[in-house]
């Protein structure tokens, strides 16, 4: 399994990285903002996406609505990880 893991915390990477490599013996990559997560969505497949939502340059909610509008990137499965308050709601684009 390929696991692509963006979120700009270099802590939080690292943690979920180490969990999926041992655990589930994933094949990751990583990103630490949302530009960079699409450019290696673009370059390579992907069996799923760890994404966190609040991230510089490009947010978890515009990563989304990348992927969804594009044929290639729309099914892949994608966990929405965030340490946002309750009240903050993700659409499902």
């Amino acid at each position: 399994m390929r696991v692509l893991v963006i979120d700009d915390d270099p802590l939080t990477r690292r943690l979920l990285v180490s969990i999926l490599v041992r655990d589930f013996r994933a094949s990751t990559m990583e990103a630490e903002d949302g530009v960079q997560g699409l450019a290696l969505l673009g370059s390579e497949p992907f069996d799923l996406v760890l994404l966190d939502l609040e991230m510089p340059l490009l947010d978890g909610e515009g990563v989304l609505t990348a992927m969804r509008a594009s044929p290639e990137l729309r099914t892949v499965p994608v966990v929405v990880l965030s340490g946002v308050r309750e009240d903050h709601r993700v659409r499902g684009v």
